[in-house]
């Protein structure tokens, strides 16, 4: 079992690996190896340990998302829990979002999913009954506790009686035969929908949800607002998604809506959005023209991003994750200063570190303050209950450089969220033009005005995709707190060449280094190791000693590459192309020696 471990990713965005037995990414199977179930029973006598500790008899939901693989890992996770007395309710192919919704009824949960990753990729993600995953510190409590039984099974006899253990299992209780219990399925969806309205019209009193949703209605049939959704075999293909929207008066309409088949790759990054895009040009060529929007999700449901209609040049264009997560922020932060209740809070915004600086202009057009957390979500949710916690009104919070959106209640990225943002923006023009107001741009508000012209008023920025090739590196140390003093090191060697270049090209004339480790953010870094696994960059200031542009840097939690990126002011590629490729020289420098 010991080199499948070598091979698992752990952290608290979810244990990853390839689970598919040929070892293959992008293989379909339904196989896993063995040492792959052993570890997988070892998961889940760590996780019963550590539920066990929070609450007896605790109430647990097991779901999976559509991968091959995932009716095999939940089978044994069912089967292993229960051998260790606890209560623990399948629902089967569940989004992410509607699991951790319904997950509040009851104790905690479990949940089969690699997210984002290829097709052969799973993996195992936690929660209480919170709205969210675990922290990266509970994470750490039962992962403890996961190697503390790999390391007893592999002193007994490297693990054999364990795998023959799971493999006596699965063949008791085939994976073939595991269904879910229809009641919970349907208790799920319904508590999942309830809590969708909630979070959408900010309200938890059904009468002001009644009556938000009965305007939105009208304002939804004057502007004829209909959506597209390439659901790719996701987990949203049974959930609420067409029921939702159209409850409200908002045309649907799916492709690639057969749960499990997956038939392009999963990330819903600009290269898989083209089928959308496609899908949205047919349906205004066959004249249904009130498909404004359309959306993609990943396979656990989580992360959707975003095509729209643009009538200047009467074709579907794709918005790039960061433009997403702009919008949907626009949107909230105007929506808050338009109500009464919010119009004078202490408004603030909890995203990640690669979280394009797009963001504090928005925000300091609404008078709100941005806060920085490492990436990961669950690093994201905890920054924004802190600052909750310290009189901050936070609505909306996020990873900009993945797109989408985490609108409060919810403590999840959620796709539906993300598009009642966007259709607020285009159904009620108040909100555009408290941001042509507040941002200086009272020539551009359009009473009825597109997403498109929304779009164009957007602050630019130059930023780095984080699935382009140049954004992940391969290098050899595994060590980041040393790759990063090396790092700091060629930095100071080679720094005065680079200013001096520049200085003149650009305005540069000097940089803050930053970093971000869970929820703390360190500012003036004199010591780069201080960084740790988190994130790491350095923030380039112009004469006035204002931000231009940063490079940043961390090795994924989900995946076996170290991620970089460059964001850069206005629409500059040819700057954002050179920070890049010099920050990737001063990594492979630093990868030389460390």
């Amino acid at each position: 079992m010991t080199n499948a471990l070598t091979k698992w990713i752990i952290s608290a965005s979810g244990w990853r690996t390839v689970f598919a037995r040929s070892a293959d990414e992008q293989d379909s199977t339904t196989e896993i190896s063995e040492e792959n179930a052993a570890l997988v029973y070892l998961t889940a006598k760590a996780f019963s340990d550590y539920i066990s500790q929070i609450k007896q008899n605790a109430r647990i939901i097991l779901g999976t998302d559509t991968r091959p693989t995932g009716k095999t890992i939940a089978c044994i996770f069912y089967h292993a829990l229960k051998s260790f007395g606890i209560n623990v309710l399948y629902s089967g192919v569940t989004a992410a979002p509607e699991i951790m919704a319904f997950a509040k009824k009851y104790d905690g949960f479990v949940y089969v999913s690699a997210s984002h990753n290829p097709i052969g990729h799973n993996g195992i993600k936690f929660g209480l009954n919170d709205g969210g995953v675990l922290s990266g510190q509970e994470v750490k409590k039962v992962a403890d506790s996961f190697r503390k039984y790999v390391n007893l099974e592999n002193q007994k006899d490297n693990g054999r009686s364990l795998i023959e253990k799971v493999q006596t299992l699965l063949k008791n209780n085939s994976p073939e035969n595991f269904y879910y219990d229809s009641k919970i399925k349907e208790e799920s969806l319904k508590t999942y929908f309830d809590f969708t309205k909630e979070v959408v019209s900010d309200c938890s009193e059904k009468k002001i949800q009644d009556e938000y949703f009965s305007r939105l209605k009208k304002l939804v049939q004057k502007r004829h607002i209909s959506v597209v959704a390439d659901m790719n075999g996701s987990a949203r293909c049974l959930s609420i998604d067409k029921d939702f929207f159209t409850e409200y008066g908002i045309g649907f309409e799916a492709i690639n809506s057969t749960a499990g088949q997956i038939v392009h790759e999963i990330i819903p990054e600009p290269e898989n959005l083209v089928f959308a895009a496609q899908k949205m040009e047919q349906l205004h060529a066959s004249g249904k023209t009130d498909f404004l929007l359309g959306y993609m999700p990943d396979c656990d449901g989580d992360r959707g991003n975003v095509v729209y209609w643009d009538e200047k040049t009467s074709s579907a264009k794709i918005l790039k994750a960061q433009e997403v997560f702009a919008l949907c922020v626009m949107s909230e932060l105007a929506s808050q200063r338009l109500s009464a209740d919010t119009k004078n809070a202490q408004l603030a915004v909890s995203v990640n570190d690669a979280t394009s600086m797009r963001i504090e202009e928005i925000a300091q057009a609404f008078d709100a303050k941005v806060f920085r957390a490492e990436v990961g979500e669950a690093n994201v949710v905890n920054l924004a209950r802190k600052l909750r916690n310290e009189g901050y009104k936070v609505k909306i919070l996020g990873e900009g450089s993945n797109g989408g959106n985490i609108t409060h209640p919810a403590a999840v990225r959620d796709p539906l969220n993300t598009l009642f943002s966007l259709i607020k923006l285009i159904i009620n023009p108040e909100i555009f033009k408290l941001w042509c107001e507040n941002s200086n741009q009272q020539d551009k508000f359009i009473e009825n005005a597109s997403l498109s012209d929304i779009y164009k008023t957007l602050p630019v920025y130059t930023t780095t995709g984080v699935t382009e090739p140049r954004a992940k590196l391969q290098i050899l140390t595994t060590d980041h707190t040393q790759l990063k003093a090396a790092y700091q090191s060629v930095l100071d060697l080679q720094w005065q060449n680079a200013y001096a270049d520049f200085s003149i090209k650009y305005g540069i004339m000097g940089f803050e280094s930053v970093c971000n480790v869970g929820i703390e953010e360190t500012r003036n870094l004199t010591d780069f190791t201080k960084s740790g696994k988190g994130g790491l960059k350095l923030i380039f200031l112009d004469m006035a000693k204002k931000p231009v542009a940063f490079v940043w840097m961390r090795g994924s939690g989900t995946e076996p590459v170290f991620r970089i990126m460059c964001d850069v002011k206005g629409d500059n590629p040819e700057m954002e192309k050179e920070l890049l490729e010099w920050h990737t020289k001063l990594i492979k420098a630093a990868d030389s020696i460390a």
